[in-house]
């Protein structure tokens, strides 16, 4: 699709930047990399933009990073691997999963804050060249500030870039909340 040849035409465009850090590429994992049935818990399948923009990281060797609002324990992380992995992701480029501790949980945010948070503390090691994700807390710093969800009506199979507030990110890319 046109959105995944623009994200992936940045990530190969930031190979000639001068970046601070190492540059890395950070996605959420539901409705991102897997769409899940909501008929069915067990049922998964492939979201092809977040492939081909996994795997376009992979083969450059650029560092993947998931932010998950999932809540963090042993068994989710393991459940995560595995779902990935039937769906034929190479988890080897992985170097960090991050996941909603119980603490985060109440705030009924769709885990905005706590990823806002993750990504500042990515932000110290790495350059976010590309963060995606399908929820408005993925991709925005702050929510209310921007206001740009109120802005934009976004129709099914449309993905939105978007340029954040955050230093350390580059690039984001919202994606449909249905496809």
């Amino acid at each position: 699709t046109r959105a995944a040849l623009v994200a992936a035409n940045i990530l190969h465009r930031s190979f000639h930047w001068n970046l601070k850090r190492p540059a890395c590429v950070v996605f959420d994992i539901d409705e991102t990399l897997l769409l899940n049935n909501p008929n069915d818990n067990d049922t998964i399948k492939v979201q092809q933009v977040g492939k081909t923009l996994f795997n376009t990281a992979a083969e450059q060797d650029v560092p993947i990073i998931l932010v998950t609002a999932r809540a963090k324990c042993k068994w989710t992380l393991k459940y995560i691997r595995e779902q990935l992995r039937r769906l034929g992701y190479d988890l080897s480029k992985v170097k960090g999963v991050y996941m909603q501790p119980k603490s985060f949980i109440e705030n009924r945010d769709g885990g905005a804050v706590f990823k806002k948070q993750a990504r500042k503390i990515i932000g110290e090691k790495y350059t976010i060249v590309l963060n995606l994700g399908d929820k408005w807390g993925d991709v925005l710093t702050n929510l209310e500030d921007e206001g740009i969800q109120k802005k934009v009506t976004q129709t099914k199979n449309t993905y939105i870039g978007i340029k954040p507030a955050e230093p350390f990110t580059l690039y984001s890319m919202k994606f449909p909340d249905e496809v």
